[in-house]
């Protein structure tokens, strides 16, 4: 039993430097982009930037959140990213105010009844009288 214990988590360790290398290079985003299945590809790229929310890897986490809403505007994940993305925006000390405004004006335009909606008008409102 242990045997099979430690050949299940050698595995497992193996797959995640697998994954860590295939991001890292870049491969995993060029199997992406050649493979661009609607099904699977926008969850893939919006789970890949929340892992990289959570580790704070922001430049990452942007860069994989606004892919899903940018290439695919009409997954069930769309949304959710683009919200995610300004959420990085805003754990960012280099996004401005007026950045931040124009992003969830954005996110109002392009999902007016999104999950978010009433998050971002509040936010975007909190913003433009400087309570935020």
């Amino acid at each position: 039993m242990l045997n099979k214990v430690a050949v299940f988590f050698l595995l497992v360790i193996a797959g995640v430097i697998g994954v860590h290398q295939a991001l890292n290079s870049g491969a995993l985003l060029r199997y992406l982009d050649a493979h661009p299945n609607p099904a699977y590809v926008p969850k893939a790229e919006y789970y890949i930037g929340y892992a990289y929310y959570v580790i704070q890897d922001l430049d990452q986490a942007t860069t994989y959140f606004l892919r899903a809403s940018q290439r695919y505007p009409k997954s069930p994940v769309a949304a959710p990213a683009y919200f995610a993305y300004i959420n990085c925006l805003e754990d960012s000390p280099a996004a401005s105010r007026a950045t931040l405004i124009d992003e969830y004006q954005k996110y109002l335009t392009q999902f007016p009844n999104g999950q978010s909606a009433s998050v971002a008008r509040s936010r975007m409102d909190d913003y433009k009288t400087g309570a935020r």
